[in-house]
């Protein structure tokens, strides 16, 4: 037996070694992609898994080692399982590259681990984002979107690569070190994610057949005539692909968005006509009365928002959005090249009349998606696919803008763009943009000391917390019914992850009440109400923290505020049964809880009293299963411990 076939014998052992346990670590991503009611399988066009055979091991190696790698071994392999995600448009293909960022962070700790090591720095390899020029737009803000989730935990400039290849090739490439059980002990498997279009990808796969799996083509120098002509039509063949891709693309809107839509703008009224404040200072006097049109016309279109009761209004609301939204982009239009001629004026006026435009997009979804009124309360995804498109839109926009170095760190922007992710049901890129927000309020031109969002950027971050809290709740029962093991013995580290963002959601929400809020969105209500919504939500998420196993005691030492009497007494100067505060069921159930929690009798009857009598004029239909199950648990409660019926 010759050297040659001697070491490719010893190199099948060895890969038939490795392969030990990749079925399972298969079969684990695979029950890990369905989590979540908006999974990545449901995102896809297309997923397709495979595991490397041990033959193509020894290839790979062998291959290498012949085109001088002389070092490369069985280790160097990052592909012995490989997923590849497909999607139709390239519009969705940042959000879905967003969510699966979400996947790794939801399942890099213990007890739903699949991947190896302590942190996410430990269980991710490798990222590279390969762009073509046609495709260049896209995947820069993929490459960008990449980039700020990862220096965000930790890992060094530089880890998330750009680079480009000769054969036009174009793909995001994510490399992971799987974690999986074999006999009761912990391997590491090397799993590699591509995510892509459709139309990149049958451009992978013929170019993979031709090219790469016969790599005496790849030899120019050597190649006859006939080879040269057909490396040139595979390249024709990519670049009508792409135009393929882009013609897809601009279909989907043409088909997707009616006309008026396309032109959906707006914002919260209170910052919409802070902007108008802010761009009469860069446009010349004969403006003001352009300026004071578009004024009413905003006050009026968000003045119904605070009115929607059933579907007529919401129409009714929607066909104003349009009509205001026509507005403004007839402003910018009739208007643009009339600010002060210097680069930062013009800046200015583009990035504040670009925020109108995304924000415009934000609201029309959150009007198609249900998500304004008193009956919004739901955990599970329910955002409808028109939502999806006109928060898709929004988010392009907002990209654009951060990609200006001098807004990336705009607060209002992130906070939107947290509102985005957080109702598509991506939790983990809403935190980095809602925790942005948080970090950069102090330092913004727009969100001043007295300004309503100072109360509103916290209150959201908290909640974020608090969804993030639920899912993983929601994400271990599910685990740990389809796996047994070490999963199965880990429900302490489970529940100190939820306690801990229970605490975050109080420390967030904690000591609004005590803000100036001199200002107030018309749609939001008045300041003290604002105030008084935060305190709900601080109160609430403390309850919960105690309700899951937690004590003052360690409530107080994570989030290093005061749950106390103290603070009882505070919200209920708010929140008092009988007082001026508009209360809803929401707050009763929370009241209520609150006082058994302080064992405040007196004022747990007042509030008994309060939540009989709101079930008694509501019927159940009103209120969403959880709520309505939540609301009389806690009557149950009282009415045990204050012995009364």
């Amino acid at each position: 037996m010759d050297e040659f076939e001697s070491e490719r014998r010893r190199l099948m052992r060895d890969a038939n070694k490795m392969l030990v346990g990749a079925d399972k670590m298969l079969r684990l991503i695979n029950n890990a992609l369905e989590f979540g009611s908006n999974s990545i399988l449901d995102q896809s066009y297309s997923v397709k898994s495979r595991i490397k055979t041990a033959g193509s091991l020894v290839e790979k190696v062998l291959t290498k080692r012949a085109e001088g790698d002389v070092d490369y071994t069985l280790e160097c392999v990052t592909d012995i399982v490989g997923f590849r995600f497909l999607v139709l448009f390239k519009q969705d293909l940042t959000s879905l590259v967003s969510s699966f960022v979400d996947f790794l962070n939801k399942f890099h700790s213990e007890p739903t681990s699949i991947l190896a090591g302590e942190s996410l720095v430990e269980g991710v390899k490798e990222i590279i984002v390969y762009k073509t020029n046609v495709s260049e737009e896209s995947y820069l803000a993929i490459f960008s979107q990449l980039k700020s989730f990862f220096k965000h935990h930790g890992f060094p400039d530089g880890f998330v690569k750009l680079d480009s290849k000769d054969t036009k090739y174009s793909s995001v490439h994510i490399v992971v070190n799987g974690l999986v059980y074999v006999g009761g002990q912990a391997k590491t498997i090397p799993v590699e994610f591509q995510l892509r279009t459709v139309f990149e990808d049958i451009w992978g796969e013929v170019e993979h057949r031709l090219i790469y799996k016969n790599r005496r083509l790849q030899d120019m120098e050597d190649s006859s005539i006939r080879q040269r002509m057909g490396q040139i039509l595979l390249g024709n063949l990519k670049d009508q692909l792409d135009v393929g891709s882009e013609a897809a693309d601009r279909a989907y809107f043409e088909l997707l968005f009616e006309h008026s839509v396309e032109t959906a703008k707006g914002s919260a009224s209170s910052r919409a006509l802070l902007v108008l404040d802010k761009i009469q200072d860069i446009l010349p006097e004969n403006a003001a009365s352009a300026i004071s049109t578009l004024r009413e016309e905003i006050v009026s279109t968000y003045s119904v928002l605070s009115n929607l009761s059933d579907e007529q209004s919401v129409e009714a609301a929607a066909s104003g959005f349009r009509q205001m939204c026509t507005s403004i982009e007839d402003f910018d239009k009739a208007w643009s090249d009339s600010c002060v001629q210097n680069e930062e004026s013009v800046s200015k006026f583009r990035y504040m009349v670009d925020m109108e435009i995304a924000a415009g997009y934000y609201w029309q979804g959150q009007l198609a998606s249900q998500q304004i009124g008193g009956a919004s309360y739901r955990f599970e995804d329910s955002t409808s696919k028109e939502a999806r498109k006109y928060f898709e839109k929004a988010r392009r926009i907002y990209f654009d803008i951060a990609s200006m170095s001098a807004y990336a760190n705009d607060p209002i922007l992130n906070l939107r763009l947290g509102e985005i992710f957080r109702n598509t049901h991506q939790l983990r890129a809403a935190q980095v943009y809602f925790e942005t927000a948080h970090t950069a309020m102090d330092r913004s031109d727009w969100v001043g000391k007295g300004s309503i969002f100072e109360s509103i950027i916290p209150r959201q971050l908290g909640y974020l917390y608090w969804l993030q809290s639920m899912e993983l709740s929601q994400a271990y029962s599910d685990f740990s019914e389809q796996e047994s093991g070490p999963v199965n013995h880990a429900s302490q580290a489970v529940t100190d992850q939820i306690l801990t963002k229970l605490a975050n959601a109080f420390s967030a929400t904690y000591g609004l009440d005590q803000l100036t809020i001199t200002t107030a969105d018309k749609e939001r209500g008045n300041p003290e109400r604002e105030k008084a919504v935060a305190y709900n939500n601080a109160m609430s998420y403390a309850l919960e923290f105690i309700e899951r196993g937690g004590s003052r005691q360690r409530l107080n030492e994570i989030s290093e505020n005061g749950f106390d009497l103290d603070f009882y007494k505070r919200f209920y100067t708010y929140y008092a049964p009988d007082g001026p505060m508009e209360i809803d069921i929401r707050m009763v159930e929370t009241g209520l809880n609150s006082a058994l929690l302080f064992d405040d009798i007196d004022h747990g009857l007042a509030w008994l009293k309060r939540a009989h009598a709101w079930l008694q004029k509501r019927p159940d239909d009103v209120l969403q299963d959880v709520l309505l199950r939540r609301v009389k648990r806690a009557v149950a409660k009282a009415e045990n411990a204050w012995n009364t019926d």
